[in-house]
């Protein structure tokens, strides 16, 4: 199949959820890099769910990411292991 007849497809099938559903809101507020790469990483060898307990636990156990930095290593395993 030709790659443009792959996009105008694409683009059809676009149409018709756009006018079925509607375009989605988007959030006025970004999430924050810091957390979004810190929940990337954390999510790559784990399903969602456990991956977030273990980003919830860091963030309600330390009160920002450059106070994690003066914690050991084997402490932030310890804290993230359910992931």
């Amino acid at each position: 199949m030709k790659s443009t007849t792959k996009q105008n497809k694409i683009k059809k099938v676009n149409k018709l959820l756009v006018k079925q559903f509607g375009i989605p809101p988007s959030k006025k507020e970004l999430p924050d890099s810091v957390d979004m790469i810190i929940a990337t990483i954390l999510s790559q060898n784990t399903n969602d769910t456990n991956s977030h307990k273990a980003f919830q636990k860091l963030k309600l156990k330390y009160k920002s990411w450059e106070e994690l930095l003066k914690v050991r290593r084997t402490t932030i395993e310890k804290e993230i292991k359910v992931a």
